[in-house]
């Protein structure tokens, strides 16, 4: 009998230490996480009560009491939470088993892969992300290169990621920069396909993406300063848009090749996001009156829009100039 438990003591401890646990206690950790996230979230609030006016420093250059920048908001690809559950259709139920045997396997072979946590582009999100590239490539004037004046801007999920690589790659093989992370831009919803597998402050984790094999290499492509880590419960999609702005504004975000005017150059933004983030920063900062689409619709996968942002310095108050929306590529998907 003692020897018998022994051996099982044993088993015990070899399975504790084989890396098909810990992957297993790790995704089992993160589902719970985002389980809880998903229970108590108030991340899209029901109606905005944020001011519009933003106390920051005075980094950036002034013209009439005011700062204006350029914003190109790119929202990612399809991901892969989307392929499965964006069409009601009869293989919805297929879908949704093919992916669930999937996250099985992942449970115990690949804890920084996942179906649903922090999803990445499918097949039709790349091939979104690749179309993206070839526009980006003819956009001459409308998207710049020039890395002492602009900085290339993601949030912290695997899916904006992915598509700044690839969308954004004749830039980025241009200049060589690496794209910013900014926690800040963290999609606003409480699903947990929103949820961040880059928790740990100042750092991304170290996953791959097809095409990007190696994790060092992925890891030396992204500056992740600003990535404080998962969003936590009671800090809502517009607290972090609060703390975007004073990243803008503040003078935390510079131009990729800052010189010594640091932030007082910088003049584009070029940030990959998410649908429900842009649709809330463009219904809190467009006024009241605004009719405009933006406010109503959510921009197509990998659609770029550009508009000027401005602050009055006096007063601290935000706005987007209406006149300025301009849809570059794609657009809003219309209700």
């Amino acid at each position: 009998m003692f020897l018998f438990v022994i051996l099982i003591l044993f088993l015990a401890v070899a399975i504790a230490v084989t890396p098909a646990f810990h992957a297993f206690t790790y995704k089992l950790n993160k589902y719970k996480d985002s389980l809880k996230y998903l229970i108590w979230n108030k991340d899209i609030p029901h109606e905005s009560h944020r001011s519009n006016f933003i106390r920051a420093g005075t980094m950036r250059p002034e013209n009439n009491g005011t700062q204006k920048i350029r914003i190109l908001f790119i929202r990612h690809g399809q991901s892969v939470w989307n392929s499965v559950y964006s069409e009601m259709t009869i293989c919805l139920p297929i879908r949704i088993v093919r992916a669930l045997i999937l996250e099985a396997k992942y449970f115990f072979t690949r804890p920084l892969d996942s179906q649903f946590i922090d999803t990445p582009l499918s097949a039709k999100g790349i091939k979104q992300a690749k179309d993206l590239a070839n526009f980006v490539r003819g956009a001459e004037g409308k998207i710049t290169c020039d890395t002492t004046t602009s900085v290339v801007l993601c949030s912290n999920l695997r899916r904006t990621m992915q598509t700044a690589l690839i969308g954004l790659s004749p830039r980025l093989n241009l200049t060589g920069e690496k794209i910013v992370v900014d926690s800040a831009l963290q999609e606003g919803s409480g699903f947990i396909d929103t949820q961040s597998f880059s928790t740990e402050s100042g750092k991304i984790a170290p996953f791959t993406f097809p095409g990007f094999e190696d994790p060092e290499k992925v890891q030396n492509m992204f500056d992740a300063h600003l990535n404080k880590g998962n969003k936590p419960l009671g800090v809502d999609v517009d607290a972090r848009t609060d703390d975007f702005l004073l990243h803008i504004f503040g003078g935390t975000i510079v131009p990729a090749e800052a010189g010594e005017r640091g932030a007082k150059d910088l003049k584009e933004i070029i940030v990959f996001g998410h649908s429900l983030f842009f649709l809330q920063f463009f219904r809190r900062f467009l006024p009241r009156s605004s009719s405009h689409i933006a406010k109503k619709c959510t921009m197509e996968n990998c659609a770029v829009v550009a508009f000027d942002l401005i602050r009055n310095v006096s007063s601290g108050e935000v706005v987007i100039d209406e006149n300025s929306i301009n849809p570059l590529y794609k657009g809003f998907i219309k209700a």
